[in-house]
């Protein structure tokens, strides 16, 4: 239970930082505003969206240093004795990834709320028909990256350390923000681009780009007024199923390690062998 109010102090203080972004949107501001800055705002492919960009990921960054060693703590001190009275890891590990979801879900609700909130007390919120496609969209997309970065770090701490692991991790998810800057010149999205259709097709690789809202497409009328920023086809339906499938791998990955660990090994959080 402490973890959890610590989780979720830290969340509303996240959301209450990431204000400042929706709270300069001049007019009414409505609740898909909010959401949309929460996911990352109207990007484009320079130097300077990316650094903000970036940013924007501290919320991310902080969750995962956090719950980095939620499994993994387990691996550093009296590992051979827990483990001797689990006869099932796979069980214990799918258990405890799934309680880690939930932390993650719990997360960014609260995040959300307490965004909503700062709005609220500071202007009039309208709470616009569209909103609801989109916070659903927002929430499994980040939920689902959120969760399998932070298991991921979990996992290669097992291996390296939870040091080398959040490095690791969080290098790699700075690598697909600035693989972005290939959308720049390389591969432009534009109409007379005579790659564009390679472009979104390379673009959905990168699991960073699920992560912008205002990249995508929903088929909604009025919420493809608020989003379809790109001009190319990028359904929300296609982020949610592609980070599913990445979750997913990492869960069986981390199936894999945790079943083969050997207990009886060195880990350098607690200088020798647990």
């Amino acid at each position: 239970m402490n973890r959890l109010w610590k989780c979720m102090g830290l969340a509303v203080l996240c959301g209450v930082l990431q204000s400042p972004y929706f709270l300069s949107i001049p007019g009414r501001l409505l609740f898909s505003d909010i959401l949309l800055q929460l996911g990352f705002g109207h990007m484009e492919f320079d130097i300077s969206s990316l650094v903000d960009l970036s940013l924007r990921l501290l919320p991310f960054l902080l969750f995962q240093i956090y719950f980095g060693s939620f499994l993994f703590r387990r691996f550093c001190s009296a590992s051979a004795y827990f483990f001797s009275r689990c006869n099932h890891r796979t069980r214990w590990f799918l258990k405890q990834s799934a309680l880690l979801y939930g932390y993650v879900a719990c997360f960014l609700l609260a995040m959300t709320l307490a965004a909503t909130a700062v709005g609220v007390f500071t202007r009039q919120v309208v709470f616009d028909g569209s909103s609801a496609l989109l916070f659903g969209s927002y929430l499994l997309t980040h939920s689902l990256w959120l969760f399998l970065t932070t298991l991921g770090v979990n996992i290669v701490a097992i291996k390296l350390g939870s040091g080398a692991a959040f490095q690791l991790v969080a290098g790699a998810q700075l690598a697909c923000v600035l693989l972005l800057l290939l959308w720049k010149d390389v591969l432009p999205l534009t109409a007379e681009s005579p790659h564009l259709a390679l472009g979104g097709m390379l673009l959905r690789c990168n699991p960073v780009a699920h992560l912008v809202l205002a990249w995508h497409t929903s088929g909604m009328e009025a919420l493809d007024q608020r989003v379809g920023s790109l001009g190319i086809r990028f359904p929300f339906y296609v982020s949610v199923l592609f980070l599913l499938l990445l979750a997913l791998a990492v869960v069986a990955v981390g199936c894999w390690v945790v079943k083969r660990q050997d207990l009886i090994v060195s880990h350098q959080e607690t200088g020798g062998a647990s």
